[in-house]
């Protein structure tokens, strides 16, 4: 009986990880890439992951998030993300008492960014 438990834990714990790959390699495929001075404008989600792109240190990103209602409610003015590391995202989680239309996301810098709206 142990012997079956241990062969269906291992079974779950690849398929976990075969879901997880799966999901990361179909974010990053469904990312808008915001080139400078253009504007990501997109519905109001649980969470957007954001990274520079095609940069080299010592560059780096700049951006601005703002969700889109009433009234603008800026939830940062401006955002610095590093350039040539992988693990330098920023990811926002919009806070859930705001209401609004949508969300506003500003390349203000001089290197692209990706936007990741993250539907969960």
């Amino acid at each position: 009986m142990k012997k079956y438990l241990n062969q269906i834990g291992k079974w779950l714990a690849a398929l976990i990880v075969a879901i997880t790959v799966i999901q990361a390699n179909a974010l990053a495929a469904n990312a808008d890439i915001v080139f400078p001075g253009e504007v990501f404008e997109g519905p109001l989600v649980p969470q957007f992951v954001i990274h520079a792109v095609d940069c080299q240190y010592p560059e780096f990103a700049e951006y601005s998030f703002y969700i889109v209602s009433d009234r603008e409610t800026p939830l940062s003015d401006k955002n610095f993300l590093p350039c040539g590391d992988p693990s330098a995202i920023d990811s926002y989680f919009p806070p859930g008492n705001v209401f609004g239309d949508g969300v506003v996301i500003e390349n203000i810098g001089e290197v692209p960014i990706a936007v990741e709206p993250v539907f969960r």
